[in-house]
């Protein structure tokens, strides 16, 4: 669920000293629930810190969208504004008293207000390719899912717990390195698994964790993929926050007739609260790619839905009954049962 980097048309490089002394703090001060509270409080509800020391923020400051990007080099605060490309260059001791906090609250009120800066810098890069995103960050996912994404470490082992005892088959929509598959293999260590993912770098990590396991794995669409066989159970596991609700709906009517009976999907994904911060991130995503004039296709990026739409979609799929069954943070488990 890592972000990546997104092309903005303002950005502020804050250039790290030599012995990067602010920047290990900030990255320690990030790790503490109390900043990210006051973040999110600002309405920036994705804080991201990973175990290379780099960390990502995310989210929208009035009608601002706006993207924090803070490595051992520098720190990149992006904010989505019509007006000319603009940018503004600090060293580390411009932050008075270290207070990364203030300093960009002032920031977000500075264009808030309307002002404008000359430009000085090229504005990053911009959408990955889906495939391309996940293939490049295959060696590290693992333990930035289990270490720094909230609620993924519980989510794992609670959604094995939550399949009925008599599953034999299972389908899993965005396999990925299976860490799900891990936790639900130790419940089910004779279970038929048909395993649907875009990137086969990830998939390679899978086989070479369960090498004697029942594993058919395709790299494909899992939009386009026919499931052609009946399975007891479907899961899958932060894979479709990227894509349309109704893209989502097709998918979900496709996953409940290829269930048996009685069936269950258990999907635990990034889900929002309100309607509007959805409908922010999916125009936030379309301005993008227009900007880039990218063709149609898969480009990471997080756009949930609430989690009352995600059940909705569910329900007009076909699927009997659907229910939250968790949350922490962002992270949210629904549980949906085939009639």
């Amino acid at each position: 669920m890592w972000f990546g980097k997104k092309k903005k048309t303002e950005e502020i490089f804050l250039e790290a000293p030599e012995e990067g002394n602010l920047w290990q703090r900030l990255v320690r001060d990030f790790h503490s629930k109390e900043l990210k509270k006051r973040l999110k409080d600002m309405g920036l509800r994705r804080v991201e810190c990973y175990s290379d020391g780099t960390v990502d923020i995310q989210g929208f400051y009035g009608d601002f969208a706006v993207n924090v990007q803070i490595d051992p080099d520098e720190i990149a605060l992006g904010i989505n504004e019509d007006e000319p490309d603009c940018d503004e260059i600090y060293t580390y001791d411009s932050i008075p008293d270290g207070d990364f906090y203030g300093f960009l609250k002032r920031r977000l009120d500075f264009y808030e207000k309307g002002e404008a800066l000359p430009s000085s810098k090229e504005p990053r890069e911009g959408l990955e390719p889906m495939a391309d995103f996940f293939a490049a960050r295959a060696e590290g996912y693992d333990e930035h899912m289990l270490s720094e994404v909230e609620g993924c470490k519980e989510g794992y082992p609670l959604m094995a717990s939550l399949l009925p005892k008599s599953t034999r088959s299972l389908l899993d929509l965005g396999c990925g390195t299976g860490l799900e598959l891990d936790e639900i293999f130790k419940r089910f260590p004779d279970l038929w698994v048909t395993g649907i993912d875009l990137s086969r770098d990830m998939m390679d990590r899978l086989k070479q964790k369960h090498p004697q396991k029942n594993l058919m794995l395709i790299c494909g669409d899992y939009f386009r993929v026919d499931f052609n066989d009946r399975f007891d159970a479907a899961v899958s596991f932060e894979s479709l926050h990227h894509f349309t609700p109704e893209a989502k709906k097709k998918l979900y009517r496709k996953v409940c007739e290829s269930l048996k009976d009685g069936g269950v999907y258990i999907e635990c994904d990034y889900m929002v609260d309100t309607q509007e911060e959805q409908e922010r991130y999916f125009a936030e995503y379309d301005r993008l790619k227009a900007e880039q004039k990218l063709p149609e296709g898969y480009y990471h990026y997080d756009t949930p839905c609430t989690v009352e739409n995600e059940i909705k979609l569910l329900q007009q799929a076909g699927f009997a009954s659907v229910e939250q069954v968790f949350r922490k943070g962002g992270t949210c488990m629904l549980v949906a049962k085939k009639g």
